[in-house]
């Protein structure tokens, strides 16, 4: 006779059933754990990514870096937690920031002009700034472990989340190796010719580098070969050459600027002298050192001017006295009633001081137009341009010469031969126009 128990022949199927079921339930626990923490790290990652992005956008502006302060937002937006969107990890946890001093002011060409930051981090020198994460720890080991300015060796800890920026990483992300923006640079590209028997002046003016606390802010070593050059000065940022030339001829100059950090920069320049005479009187000639009020007195003649729009009164002139004017290049110019005097058809000289906060394209300084006949002279990205014409022959000119802060001359002699260069008097012969962005 044999006994079947029902409920124990079933009872074994239910308790491997139990045991699989939880070791699977055991290792999707384990999965899903895996897969948040890896959401979480990326989630790390992407806002320091987004973190950095905002300090490049914020330097390029600022040609500096944020810095720490007090971590509390106020009206002055130059702090991380002002700049970056997101200052926290996915654990809740604030990130650390950790920068170069020295690189959180823009003076001396800013980030552009630093060739070194005192900071290491795994075996690379020139750290700009690092961002670190605790991670999900949430306790930072790396070393320092607290946000602000730093100089020395970061240590960086496996169990953290870190990004780090070089210098050369922030310098190539602001642009700082396009053009000159930064470099220790001759704003120069030539000198103006001198006139025989007649008192010579011309200013080199250096830009860029790291310059010293106190004038002169670069060092300047020369080479020329004009003996009449009697005096050669160096002041602030500039080299001013002075002297009386003899006879016609031509020399060379030769001049080396160097800043703080030892960065130089070299370029030779050709010293024409030229018969000159002493040339007429400027027909009319706007100094703008009135200050206030609508009207721009002439004072070389009566072609007085009226400021139409909102052109603003500045003092940041090139010497630094008197006073000039500031166009938005939005409906503002000064504009001066047609008279006989300004409607020049032989020889003529526009010359002009003109700072540019923001290149523009075919922007006019001074322009003038009756009919077929017309002059102009303008900035056309950074670069002087100007033009004649008469109906029938047309000449527009251009010379690559860096405009910071440097007056332009557009010079017209028989044959229509149109000249752009630079000019170390602001005398202005002919009718302002609306300019995008000029001052002086």
């Amino acid at each position: 006779m044999h006994i079947h128990n029902n409920r124990g022949i079933t009872l074994l199927p239910l308790i491997l059933m139990v045991v699989v079921f939880g070791a699977l339930i055991g290792v999707g626990t384990g999965v899903i754990k895996q897969r948040v923490q890896k959401n979480q790290i990326l989630k790390a990652d992407e806002a320091m990514t987004s973190a950095i992005q905002s300090i490049f956008s914020w330097s390029i502006e600022n040609s500096a870096l944020p810095i720490w302060g007090d971590n509390t937002p106020d009206a002055n937006i130059d702090e991380f937690c002002e700049i970056v969107k997101e200052t926290h990890d996915p654990w809740h946890q604030g990130f650390v920031y950790i920068y170069a001093g020295g690189l959180t002011s823009g003076a001396g060409g800013g980030i552009c002009g630093k060739t070194s930051t005192g900071i290491s981090a795994a075996g690379t020198g020139n750290i700009a700034f690092a961002i670190v994460s605790p991670g999900q720890d949430r306790a930072i080991t790396s070393t320092p472990g607290a946000s602000g300015a730093y100089a020395g060796a970061v240590t960086l800890s496996p169990a953290d989340i870190a990004s780090v920026v070089t210098l050369e990483q922030l310098r190539n992300a602001m642009g700082c190796f396009s053009s000159t923006r930064g470099r220790l640079t001759l704003l120069n590209t030539d000198l103006p010719d001198a006139c025989v028997g007649q008192a010579y002046e011309a200013t080199l003016f250096a830009e860029g580098g790291v310059p010293a606390g106190t004038s002169p802010f670069y060092t300047w070593t020369h080479t020329i070969s004009a003996s009449w050059i009697t005096a050669i000065t160096p002041s602030d940022t500039h080299l001013t050459l002075q002297g009386t030339p003899p006879s016609i001829g031509t020399d060379t100059f030769d001049v080396t600027v160097t800043d703080m950090d030892g960065n130089t920069f070299v370029r030779r320049f050709a010293l024409a002298v030229v018969s000159c005479g002493l040339g007429p009187d400027p027909v009319s000639e706007w100094d703008f050192n009135e200050g206030s009020g609508p009207v721009v007195r002439d004072a070389a003649g009566s072609n007085d001017g009226t400021l139409n729009g909102d052109v603003a009164w500045t003092s940041d002139t090139p010497d630094g006295t008197g006073t000039a004017l500031s166009f938005d290049g939005n409906g503002d110019w000064v504009s001066v009633p047609d008279h006989d005097s300004i409607r020049l058809t032989d020889e003529l000289t526009l010359s002009a001081w003109v700072k540019e906060s923001v290149s523009h394209t075919y922007a006019k300084i001074i322009s003038r137009r009756l009919g077929s006949y017309f002059y102009f002279l303008g900035v056309d990205n950074g670069r002087p341009y100007g033009g004649i014409g008469d109906g029938t022959v047309y000449e527009v000119t251009g010379k690559s010469l860096l405009m910071s802060p440097f007056g332009i001359r557009l010079q017209r002699r028989p044959g229509y031969d149109v000249h752009a260069f630079c000019r170390h008097r602001a005398s202005h012969d002919g009718s302002p126009k609306p300019a995008a962005q000029p001052r002086y």
